[in-house]
């Protein structure tokens, strides 16, 4: 099963490169350093204006309990953990719960919080293991993740509808695009190079994610009510 799951994957990746590969010549723009950071950073500083004109004095007035900085912070360690223990579906795919933590953040505390919380997380773990660099652009994208995690949750009923939707944005806006694009510097093979492969994994993961969310959401709306 592990085998022909591997061969699938690799042989979807071949197809998406095949039919990326007429864009390469264009990808050296979200290939660059600047020009990602530079993309991203105007995405999430529309995020931000948004999100605060809506929820900054509720933001306020939640950072002012301990219940909020206590719960953020034990998400963040969770979280942490969560990246030493990942579910190995075949030699090359991985799939991690770091989505987890950061959607109960975003429902629990609306987005300004799960922006913050997920961006200190970033920092804190390229503190704790510091390999590959610290990516600007990729931890401006994780704030945008959580950002749309409160934006779409807080205050939100829980339903299939919204948690898949959910799941849907955060992997093809987030994941595949914003990622790669944040990635893509670092990547010796560029944009175009690692999206392939990022596309295939993200589209395995997308009822993973959707339906692991729906049910830790709503096991955690049960606790809090």
């Amino acid at each position: 099963m592990s085998r022909a799951l591997d061969l699938w994957l690799e042989e979807g990746k071949i197809f998406l490169q095949a039919v990326l590969s007429p864009i390469a010549q264009y990808s050296a723009f979200f290939s660059n350093f600047l020009s990602g950071l530079t993309v991203i950073g105007s995405i999430f500083l529309l995020f931000l204006i948004y999100s605060s004109i809506r929820y900054s004095k509720e933001t306020a007035r939640l950072l002012k309990k301990p219940q909020t900085l206590a719960i953020s912070a034990l998400m963040m360690a969770v979280n942490i953990v969560l990246g030493y223990y990942m579910l190995r579906l075949t030699p090359t795919l991985r799939i991690g719960f770091g989505f987890l933590t950061q959607s109960i953040v975003g429902f629990l505390f609306g987005p300004l919080v799960a922006c913050m919380t997920g961006m200190i997380q970033d920092v804190l773990c390229y503190l704790l293991n510091p390999e590959g660099g610290l990516l600007p652009a990729y931890t401006l994208s994780v704030g945008i993740a959580g950002m749309i995690y409160g934006l779409l949750l807080y205050r939100k009923s829980i339903t299939w509808i919204r948690v898949f939707y959910l799941a849907f944005l955060i992997i093809f806006v987030v994941n595949i695009v914003l990622n790669s694009i944040a990635l893509a510097p670092v990547a010796g093979s560029g944009f175009v190079g690692i999206l392939p492969g990022r596309i295939v994994k993200n589209i395995v993961m997308l009822p993973i994610q959707g339906v692991l969310t729906y049910f830790v959401l709503k096991l955690v709306k049960k606790i809090r009510s």
